[in-house]
């Protein structure tokens, strides 16, 4: 499964959108504007998702809906997953208007969200007929959010383009120097380790961004080195013994004279071109370690 976004010919998928959102009135008042998401498998859309920014500080789920014959199995939760990665970093809140539904308000909340605000007779107001869900006609329009983190190294997750299908012919080491100088996106250093290795592991390359998200900077607060943490995670995923754990440590040890961020970089000041280069060496020999290690060379 990958999620890709979509930028052309968004209403062929029409028939999914009409499922979170009933009149397609209302669709096109949206769907252009927004950023459209797909989590697909092959070439069949599971999940759709649009994405709108309706203040600079913040993002909206305008719809979002699962084909019904692959509901119940956390996809809708992995896309709110991938949403809330993808806009962490750029704006400080993501919304989610709902109708009042036993279906989607235990949904929204179990994903993290609080009840914001509502919109009275919004459904009434907007749309030409009435609106039922679960037995239950839907009248205010009610607003979830869920505050996302502000940090500068916050980037969106992996994005798998239709026409990036030969990426995954390029090497790990490719495949992070790919990564670590991306012009839109910025990934740290334990998330530029850990995504090449979304394909061997299973885990979703969204997924893998967001596991890594918060170890970039030496986990945010200077200490442990990103590449040494997503090393470690990448080891793990991998099946490696835990005991090559402390080999990888002395090797680390050896070559950097300290595990910690500040160390390494021997007060070179942060998110200058003198710090990237220090960490891009460090990485790329990371990976020759870790891939002779998994025997993927």
């Amino acid at each position: 499964m990958e999620i890709i976004k979509i930028n052309e010919h968004k209403k062929r998928y029409l028939p999914l959108l009409l499922l979170g959102d009933e009149q397609e009135s209302m669709i096109d008042r949206y769907l252009e504007a927004g950023e459209l998401y797909v989590l697909r498998e092959g070439e069949t859309p599971l999940v759709v998702c649009v994405v709108t920014r309706p203040a600079a500080d913040t993002a909206e789920i305008k719809n979002l809906a699962v084909d019904p014959r692959f509901q119940r199995r956390g996809l809708g939760r992995r896309m709110v997953d991938f949403v809330a990665a993808a806009y962490a970093g750029r704006c400080s809140r993501l919304l989610a208007g709902t109708g009042d539904s036993p279906l989607t308000v235990p949904f929204y909340r179990s994903c993290g969200f609080r009840e914001s605000h509502r919109v009275p007779n919004f459904f009434t107001d907007h749309y030409d007929h009435p609106i039922f869900e679960a037995g239950r006609q839907l009248v205010d329009l009610v607003y979830f959010q869920m505050e996302l983190p502000r940090e500068t190294e916050v980037p969106i997750p992996l994005e798998v383009e239709p026409a990036q299908k030969g990426k995954n012919s390029m090497t790990k080491k490719e495949q992070l120097c790919a990564l670590r100088n991306d012009p839109n996106v910025h990934y740290n250093c334990a998330q530029s380790m850990l995504i090449p290795f979304a394909g061997e592991t299973g885990i979703p390359a969204e997924r893998a961004n967001a596991i890594a998200l918060n170890f970039g900077g030496g986990m945010g607060c200077s200490s442990a080195c990103g590449a040494f943490t997503g090393t470690l995670m990448a080891m793990g995923a991998l099946g490696l013994p835990q005991e090559r754990r402390e080999d990888f440590a002395a090797w680390f040890r050896a070559r950097q004279g300290s595990l910690d961020c500040d160390d390494i970089l021997k007060g070179v000041p942060r998110h200058t071109p003198e710090q990237k280069a220090i960490c891009d060496e460090l990485l790329e020999a990371c990976m020759d370690w870790l891939c002779r290690e998994a025997g993927l060379e």
